[in-house]
């Protein structure tokens, strides 16, 4: 399983990649006197440790199949079947690690998590996977 973490190098912040395969390759590349062993798996440079750790986050959310609602400011939604209290295939918003049905209210929200997530998949940037995750959340 991939993770990430965050590191300040040279006053700049990344999210960086770690998992048994990648450090074997970091080694190789090292060997090899590669400068970044990360190659693909580095996300930045952030001004902030909190965007650095969003990037993670939402590398390691949509590298398990979830779709990402939501990611700024430090807070990241995503639509996802990787839960306990999802069944039978529907997906279920997680919000910061804690998971909503479409009749919940999300108190970082302040609304209902369907009505939410009703709203974003009308936006016209939405691919068809994106709203279609959103109408199975939905019930429609």
């Amino acid at each position: 399983m991939m993770t990430w973490h965050t590191r300040e190098i040279d006053g700049e912040w990344f999210a960086v990649a770690t998992d048994d395969n990648l450090r074997h390759a970091q080694a190789t590349a090292a060997a090899r006197g590669e400068k970044n062993g990360y190659e693909g798996r580095v996300a930045g440079p952030f001004a902030t440790e909190r965007e650095a750790d969003l990037a993670g986050r939402r590398a390691e959310a949509e590298a398990a199949g979830d779709v990402v609602v939501y990611a700024e400011g430090g807070l990241l939604a995503v639509l996802t079947v990787n839960s306990p209290a999802s069944s039978y295939g529907l997906p279920v918003l997680r919000v910061e690690g804690q998971d909503y049905g479409p009749g919940d209210r999300v108190p970082v929200l302040g609304r209902l998590a369907g009505e939410w997530v009703a709203e974003w998949a009308a936006q016209p940037e939405r691919t068809a996977g994106e709203r279609e995750a959103a109408r199975r959340f939905i019930g429609k």
